[in-house]
């Protein structure tokens, strides 16, 4: 029951890992090197309609902000589909990208909110030998109208930096070599310091995607860095031991943010369940019956317990209420429920039954009751074996 409660919740909060399900199927198509097939609703550049195209990049428009897609788009003169049908005439809109150095054949710049309808094709975009197909133009891990990148297609197992993307990136110049730059970007992590910027479980969303999709690795292989210029990455411990070994840089505290496990428990998983919880307390519903206490969370029994209306006697001269042989059927996030459900009970007896004391006993063992009952201001009358008497003046 506690599995399905969580489950059923945790539909609701799934915008914290993803941020839509065009943007999945484009990254999912990325990794597997997938045609796709979608409408788009145009743009000032490319015309409205449907295309088959190769997806290569997923990143965010540096002009507008926008997340966009650079895709290879096959013209249907050269090269068909569905059966050897071309998806459509030949225009230029369609089939031709238009910049300020001319017209060219290939690829376009979707912006990923104008994509309406993706639909897979169940092809690949790879030669006979199953290596993928690279169209002329294509920069692996840059893209010049980008500000930032999160998938892209690559045939590499580490993380790594493209050579043109960190020219740019870094300043350097057109005779500056790979080696070079590499060192730079060790150098600028080494001069990064995390306290200048906090993470968000955005980040920290966007990281485990780019792990888990891109590098298919689990999180706790990457640790989360920041360099100089207040940008993420992932690396790893392997890596930073190269760079130590190579370059002679180490990387200090103030520059490594964390292991991406680590961060996502932290920041994600566990606002996942604060949400969730928050989101539970809402949809509950406290019972009186004849000697009964229920607590109910949706659809789901939580608490049940029982109770008695004492006469006065040599402890109290007033009636008061004993609760007893409670029983908890779940266990997620039981203290919060166990608060709510104490809430319940006492302003049940003081308003409903008109009695302002309750008493209860709790086994000295049961360390999380005890203290849940003091937080909620009961305090102890006697002591027996292996039990403590506790009382609550409302």
């Amino acid at each position: 029951m506690e599995g399905k409660l969580f489950f059923n919740y945790l539909k609701k909060f799934r915008h914290l890992l993803n941020e839509g399900v065009a943007e999945n199927s484009i990254i999912d198509a990325i990794n597997n090197h997938e045609w796709i097939y979608l409408y788009y609703v145009g743009d000032d550049k490319i015309a409205r309609g449907y295309r088959v195209v190769r997806p290569y990049v997923l990143g965010t428009d540096k002009r507008t902000g926008k997340r966009v897609l650079r895709a290879w788009q096959d013209n249907p003169m050269n090269s068909w589909h569905f059966d050897n049908r071309p998806t459509r005439k030949d225009s230029l809109k369609h089939d031709y990208w238009v910049d300020n150095e001319g017209t060219k054949p290939g690829w376009r710049l979707f912006r990923v909110d104008r994509i309406s309808r993706i639909y897979p094709t169940g092809k690949k975009f790879v030669d006979s030998n199953g290596l993928v197909m690279i169209p002329a133009g294509y920069h692996e891990g840059g893209d010049d109208d980008m500000s930032s990148i999160d998938v892209y297609v690559s045939t590499k197992n580490e993380p790594n930096f493209d050579y043109k993307y960190d020219v740019d990136y870094y300043n350097a110049t057109s005779t500056t070599q790979p080696s070079d730059i590499e060192r730079e970007k060790w150098q600028s992590i080494q001069r990064g310091n995390k306290y200048r910027k906090q993470i968000t479980s955005t980040d920290i969303s966007t990281l485990v995607n780019l792990a888990n999709r891109f590098y298919k690795k689990k999180k706790s292989d990457f640790i989360v860095v920041i360099d100089s210029k207040n940008n993420y990455q992932l690396v790893t411990q392997k890596q930073i031991d190269f760079a130590k070994k190579k370059y002679g840089i180490d990387i200090p505290d103030y520059a490594i943010v964390g292991n991406l496990s680590d961060l996502y428990n932290k920041y994600i998983e566990r606002n996942i369940k604060q949400q969730i919880s928050e989101e539970l307390l809402r949809d509950n519903r406290f019972i009186a019956k004849k000697n009964v206490f229920e607590f109910w969370v949706g659809n789901d029994l939580f608490f049940k317990l029982k109770y008695n209306i004492e006469s006065p006697n040599e402890l109290f001269n007033e009636k008061y209420v004993s609760i007893y042989d409670l029983v908890a059927f779940e266990s997620f996030g039981c203290e919060g429920y166990a608060s709510k459900l104490l809430d319940n009970i006492f302003d049940y007896v003081k308003k409903n039954l008109g009695i302002n004391i309750i008493t209860l006993i709790v086994y000295k063992n049961n360390y999380d009751a005890i203290s849940l009952y003091l937080k909620k201001g009961f305090i102890l009358i006697s002591e027996f074996d292996d039990n403590y008497s506790m009382v609550k003046f409302l």
